[in-house]
């Protein structure tokens, strides 16, 4: 390691609130060490800014999306959750690299094709319809790469089909290895009352309890659990699609809580972090939060490719985690003082997310990965 990018850190370091989850705390504090040292090249974060736009925005009535879109996810609460388990191993890299602005679309006979994550959620639900996903069901639909490109075939081809193929095959095997389907993974993570009674979901492992997330990285080392990278001695586990997947079924959940056979909450949706995806550090940055150097800026405006682990693509993604978390945790500061409900990760990353939509004449960086 070059002398310059030595960390030379003691235990007085400030480390992030203990309510946040271990993943998104450890790519937090990797951040501020970049910070110390000066190892940030590519990215500032403005956080004069952040108090702007905190001040801004705090009393805002913030949503959490329930994601009822019709033909693009099921109504039925068992096949929502399966249909979100293994949407989610293929929620990543929907820009075309040799189109600019290009992205993977699906005709669905509307006004207007879907693009994107929702073209993907689309061709699930096209296979599945209203019926809870099996393992039986998903070998018999991703058993070869080719039959991996047929299942989404849209408008144009899905980019990275290989890469999607891999996550599937990996999802498929890792639930066989216990004789389990989809729905089983809820069943492992639910919270039960002194009498037994259900009365959540837990994301994070807690004592003897286990949570989705954890689950869904530990088992499934490709369809989930690649999402860790390196800078020198630095980790960053942005576990981005499994904290995702817990974040949509929360957000359904939070829709109809008297429905009978309704899908349970997460008990720890606080601990939740940021998702870094290419759309979330578009709008940050087009809210001049973000700042980026020429070099970088110029590489995002004209689509060239960010390599996947390089500097500048850690950089935009841990700047992403640090700023929102920040953000959010600015926010409930002010709606405390004003005694208005906290917010949590679902309130601002669909908040941030959305805006993307509205900046058009922005771009968001391109990388080949399935992270995000």
């Amino acid at each position: 390691m070059n002398k310059e990018h030595e960390f030379p850190f003691n235990h007085e370091h400030p480390q992030t609130e203990p309510s946040l989850n271990r993943f998104s705390a450890e790519v937090i504090n990797s951040w501020k060490r970049m910070e110390q040292v000066k190892l940030n090249r590519f990215i500032t974060i403005d956080h004069q800014m952040l108090d702007a736009l905190a001040e801004e925005n705090s009393r805002n009535d913030f949503i959490i999306p329930s994601w009822h879109y019709p033909g693009v996810y099921p109504q039925d609460s068992k096949a929502f959750v399966t249909q979100q388990l293994i949407g989610n191993c293929f929620n990543f890299a929907f820009n075309l690299p040799n189109i600019p602005d290009g992205k993977y679309a699906v005709d669905t006979g509307h006004d207007k094709p879907l693009t994107g994550s929702f073209a993907m959620q689309s061709k699930v639900f096209e296979a599945f319809r209203e019926s809870a996903v099996t393992t039986d069901d998903l070998a018999s639909k991703f058993f070869s790469h080719d039959k991996t490109i047929q299942f989404f075939q849209g408008i144009n081809q899905i980019p990275y089909p290989s890469l999607r193929f891999e996550a599937a095959q990996d999802f498929i095997q890792g639930l066989k290895q216990k004789n389990q389907n989809p729905l089983d993974l809820l069943k492992n993570v639910t919270v039960y009352d002194k009498k037994r009674t259900p009365v959540g979901l837990r994301a994070f492992n807690h004592r003897a309890e286990k949570g989705l997330v954890n689950q869904l990285v530990e088992r499934f080392p490709v369809a989930y659990g690649a999402d860790i990278q390196q800078l020198d001695s630095l980790r960053f586990p942005f576990a981005k699609r499994a904290q995702l997947v817990a974040l949509i079924i929360h957000g359904r959940a939070m829709d109809a809580p008297d429905e009978e056979a309704r899908l349970l909450p997460f008990v720890d949706i606080d601990k939740i972090g940021p998702v870094a995806d290419y759309q979330v550090p578009r709008t940050l940055r087009a809210m001049n939060i973000l700042l980026y150097s020429d070099e970088l800026a110029s590489k995002v405006d004209n689509w060239q490719e960010i390599a996947k682990d390089s500097h500048e693509e850690i950089e935009i993604r841990a700047a992403t985690v640090v700023a929102c978390n920040e953000l959010m945790n600015k926010m409930n500061n002010l709606r405390q003082k004003s005694r208005q409900d906290p917010l949590n990760m679902s309130h601002i990353d669909y908040w941030l997310w959305s805006k993307s939509r509205t900046y058009t004449n922005t771009r968001p960086h391109l990388t080949e990965t399935s992270a995000y």
